[in-house]
């Protein structure tokens, strides 16, 4: 296992440092890289995200444009038509940039950002253990984003693509993908080859 960044993932695919990538979605910049999409595995969606006041409601989320909007450096966010440059967000919007979705949360919670951009699954997996979290942030009802996401292979890696096709249709028949979706809140897709 190989822990890289947004910004890194196609250079290290190139580069032989990685062979597959799982939660990636092939809309994501792959154009340039030599993946191929092998799996789907789940359903994913971003919303937006505020700190919570009395007087903040649904039409907070209307215009962007007038907004702090927090969001990961190399990430591709509906609002700004997938355009992960950062030039082209600095240029439209009024950008905060950071490195993880708890640094949105503490941004927000600091008042360096208005809006953050985070996948509804951090929102339900961290509600479990801070029960407070759904006090302290209002959420919006529109999403930034829907996609899926999958498992994105090069063309020739050690792992034969078919032997992990097999694994997960293995676990996805004895439940244990099941389990590790619902406890991170995680849509299963069909698992489509």
């Amino acid at each position: 296992m190989h822990k890289t960044s947004s910004r890194r993932r196609c250079i290290e695919f190139k580069n032989n440092t990685i062979d597959l990538i799982f939660l990636e979605s092939i809309n994501w910049a792959w154009k340039d890289c030599i993946g191929k999409e092998i799996l789907k595995i789940a359903n994913y969606k971003e919303i937006y995200i505020a700190k919570n006041r009395k007087d903040i409601n649904q039409t907070y989320f209307d215009n962007l444009k007038n907004k702090i909007l927090v969001i990961i450096r190399g990430f591709h966010y509906g609002f700004a038509q997938f355009n992960s440059d950062e030039e082209y967000l600095l240029k439209n919007f009024k950008i905060e940039f950071t490195l993880s979705y708890d640094a949105i949360l503490k941004m927000l919670d600091l008042e360096r950002g208005d809006i953050g951009v985070v996948p509804y699954t951090y929102i339900t997996y961290y509600s479990k253990f801070m029960p407070t979290m759904q006090n302290n942030y209002f959420l919006s009802n529109i999403t930034d984003s829907n996609d899926v996401l999958s498992i994105i292979s090069k063309e020739k890696n050690k792992i034969k693509n078919q032997e992990l096709i097999k694994l997960f249709d293995q676990l996805k028949a004895k439940g244990i993908l099941k389990k590790i979706f619902q406890k991170y809140g995680i849509e299963e897709t069909l698992l489509e080859k």
